[in-house]
């Protein structure tokens, strides 16, 4: 199972490396499988993925992980909301960088 989230704004990467000592941030070559870029708390991680300034746009929990100590972070030093996928107000703060797309399929009238 997975899970996306999207914070209101734009969190600069290098601020999150030097606000949030406990987090570790891990980029492809740091990367036990050499392919994304992720967050990890010593336990679980968090992908995400950042637009061409450098800021963290999307983030994203995969398999088993539990993203919210990550999160917990990320919204009390950054002073923002995080939405989840589920929540309706996610599709507002998508940024025109998101590797995110979204799929609707509707049943055609008979």
């Amino acid at each position: 199972m997975s899970t996306y989230y999207r914070p209101e704004r734009p969190l600069p990467l290098q601020s999150v490396k030097e606000l949030c000592p406990f987090i570790q941030v891990q980029v492809p070559e740091d990367c036990d499988d050499g392919v994304e870029q992720r967050f990890y708390d010593g336990t679980n991680y968090l992908w995400f993925a950042q637009n061409d300034k450098g800021e963290v746009i999307d983030l994203f929990r995969y398999g088993g992980n539990d993203p919210d100590r990550i999160l917990s972070a990320l919204k009390k030093i950054f002073g923002v909301r995080i939405w989840s996928e589920y929540d309706k107000a996610y599709n507002l703060f998508a940024h025109n960088g998101t590797p995110v797309y979204s799929l609707q399929f509707e049943e055609e009238a008979a």
